[in-house]
């Protein structure tokens, strides 16, 4: 279960802003190309992963400090 607290919110959001950026990224090789095959898929599977999983952890954030408010 995650535990709310306003220090795990400014994290949780910081990590989303950078992983979004990861997703919006063209990967490149040392050659300059664009990169392609399993190793680039299970790579973007991680970012990809990692992104939903801290969009979940917002919404929860979301709406725990909704439901402290009202």
């Amino acid at each position: 279960m995650f535990l709310y607290s306003s220090q795990n919110s400014l994290i949780i959001l910081e990590i989303a802003k950078v992983s979004e950026g990861f997703l919006k990224r063209e990967w490149l090789d040392a050659n300059g190309e664009r990169e392609k095959g399993s190793k680039h898929n299970e790579n973007l599977q991680i970012v990809i992963n990692t992104a939903l999983i801290l969009w979940y952890n917002t919404m929860y954030i979301l709406l725990a400090k909704h439901k402290k408010a009202n």
